[in-house]
Formats: structure tokens, sequence, C-alpha cells
């Protein structure tokens, strides 16, 4: 798991490859200067939307992930020791709390959710 957080690789260990019982997904690589490097265009055909609107999905996603580990940081309930080691409950937990957060301020939506940044997602996008 840390080479993936740390973009040193992008597929899963046979290991985890032989125990997973998820589908093979695209991996994308939060890059150094700030930016998540995805295939943006695959992933807008796929979904039939505009990349533009997977760029701004990607870029609150990541922006809450952020907040939410400086969040977690000032309040010490991680430590910076803790973020460098790249646990794998780090690596499941931070998007999974974004991903409860979006959940949770989307509950009176019902054909969408609603991003941090106010962008509404729904099946029409």
């Amino acid at each position: 798991f840390k080479q993936i957080a740390r973009g040193q690789r992008t597929s899963l260990s046979l290991e985890c490859r032989a125990v997973s019982c998820l589908p093979p997904v695209v991996i994308g690589l939060f890059r150094p200067e700030g930016t998540w490097d995805v295939a943006v265009q695959m992933a807008a055909s796929q979904m039939n939307v505009s990349p533009d609107l997977v760029r701004a999905t990607w870029e609150s996603f990541i922006t809450q992930m952020q907040v939410v580990g400086q969040e977690a940081l000032q309040s010490q309930l991680l430590t910076k020791d803790f973020i460098a080691s790249v646990p794998p409950a780090l690596i499941v937990g931070l998007p999974a709390r974004v991903m409860f957060d979006t959940l949770s301020r989307s509950q009176a939506k019902t054909d969408g959710i609603v991003l941090a940044t106010g962008l509404e997602i729904t099946e029409k996008c």
C-alpha cells in the first residue's frame, strides 16, 4: 500500500489481488505538485460526462481529503508519524471519511450527490 500511496506502483501486488474481492480499477496517482493523475478522458468517456466534470470531482475529493487530514492533525486524531508511515488504515480511512461526508451532505438529494465545493452530480450530468 505504501508504494501505491507514494506513486511508486500503480497496481496491487499479486498477493493482494489474489484475496481481493474488488473488481480491477484504474488507480490515480497523487502527484507532489498537488495534481491527481488519472485517465480523465477515459473515465469521462465511460461515464458519458465531460472531462471537466471528472476533473472537478477529483479536485473536490482531493481537497476534502487534505482538509479532513489537516483537521485530524490539528485535533490530534492523527500524528505526522502515523501519516508518514502510510498505513492501510489511512489509505482506506481518509477517502472513506470524505465519501461518508459527501453522502451525509447529500441526504436530501434523491437523484445525486453534493460535493464539498457545492457541485451537484446527478445522473443527468
